[in-house]
C-alpha cells in the first residue's frame, strides 16, 4: 500500500513516516524545498516531492497511486485555510491536542475513513487544474474591468 504524508519532515510527519515504514508501507513524502534534508534519515527507503504544500501541482503529484493520505502540519499561514478542524484533518495546537487527535484517529475508522474521503474531495474541488484555470481567469477578467460571474469566464475572457 502507497500513503502520501504531507508535511513529512516536521517531527511528527517523521513519527508518521517512520511508522508508516515499519508496517511496510510504501510512503511518499511532501515537505518545503529547504526542509528536505530532515528527511535524509530515509533517505532510499521514500520518495520525497519537494514543493509548497498549497501547490495544486505538487499535492497531485505526490498523491498519485496512493490509498491514502495523512496531512501532518502547523496550524499557520495557508495550513489554515485548507484543513477544517475535525472534518478534513486537525490543526492541534499543543501537545495535548495532538494526543487527542491521534487517539480519534486510531480509536475510530470510520474517522480516518470520513476525514479521507473529505481531504480527497478538497484536493480534487478546490486544488484542481480546472480550478485554477477557472480562477486565474477570474484574476484576469478583474484585472482588466471585465465584470463577470464565475460560469460565464470562458466565454468572456475568449470574446475580450
Amino acid at each position: 500500500m502507497r500513503v502520501c504524508i504531507v508535511g513529512a519532515s516536521g517531527k511528527l510527519g517523521q513519527y508518521m513516516v517512520q511508522h508508516a515504514l515499519d508496517r511496510g508501507y510504501e510512503v511518499v513524502g511532501v515537505c518545503r524545498q529547504e526542509s528536505v534534508g530532515k528527511l535524509d534519515r530515509f533517505k532510499g527507503r521514500i520518495t520525497v516531492i519537494p514543493g509548497a504544500t498549497d501547490d495544486p501541482a505538487v499535492i497531485k503529484r505526490a498523491v498519485a497511486g496512493c490509498e491514502g493520505v495523512l496531512v501532518v502540519m502547523s496550524p499557520v499561514g495557508v495550513n489554515a485555510e485548507i484543513i477544517e478542524p475535525g472534518k478534513n484533518g486537525f490543526l492541534p495546537r499543543s501537545d495535548e491536542d495532538w494526543e487527542q487527535a491521534l487517539a480519534a484517529l486510531i480509536e475510530r475508522p470510520e474517522l480516518r475513513k470520513e476525514m479521507g474521503a473529505r481531504g480527497c474531495a478538497f484536493v480534487q474541488t478546490r486544488l484542481s487544474k480546472q480550478r485554477l484555470v477557472r480562477d486565474i481567469k477570474l484574476l484576469y477578467c478583474e484585472l482588466r474591468g471585465i465584470q463577470t460571474k464565475p460560469a460565464t469566464v470562458t466565454e468572456t475572457v475568449i470574446s475580450s
